[in-house]
């Protein structure tokens, strides 16, 4: 399968030959999908790291960089 690069919204996206031939109202579709994904992802890893018992390290963890980093901190609660 080939891969190309699209630029959509300043982000960079990997995408293959199937999907690149998509309409934009679909591209936005596949990428909100991921977008969810990904802060489902970050709020298990916090809220399981929450239910930490006390003195156990990454139940103080911050996750604020992974959000930051990912370009999803605005959906951040």
């Amino acid at each position: 399968m080939h891969l190309r690069d699209l630029v959509r919204g300043g982000d960079l996206v990997r995408v293959s030959e199937k999907l690149g031939s998509q309409g934009l109202r679909q591209w936005d579709r596949v990428a909100t999908r991921g977008r969810e994904k990904v802060v489902a992802w970050l709020k298990t890893l916090e809220n399981h790291s929450a239910k930490r018992p006390a003195g156990d390290p990454i139940g103080d963890y911050d996750f604020g960089w992974m959000w930051r980093e990912l370009g999803v901190d605005e959906w951040r609660r």
